[in-house]
């Protein structure tokens, strides 16, 4: 009886088209982080191939 509850709510979750406020929360907090991550790596990695180039145009 309960599992088949379980089952009707997952199928209601799949089907509607809306996020509650906590679900949407939660969504775009993780997309910013990750975002934020990605750009942090992206410049890093940017800014430390930068010195490498700089460097061996500096030692030639």
């Amino acid at each position: 009886m309960e599992d088949e509850r379980k089952e009707e709510k997952a199928v209601e979750n799949e089907n509607r088209e809306f996020y509650t406020d906590e679900e949407f929360e939660e969504i775009y907090n993780q997309f910013w982080a990750r975002m934020t991550h990605r750009f942090i790596q992206c410049f890093v990695g940017g800014f430390l191939t930068g010195l490498f180039v700089a460097g061996m145009i500096v030692s030639v």
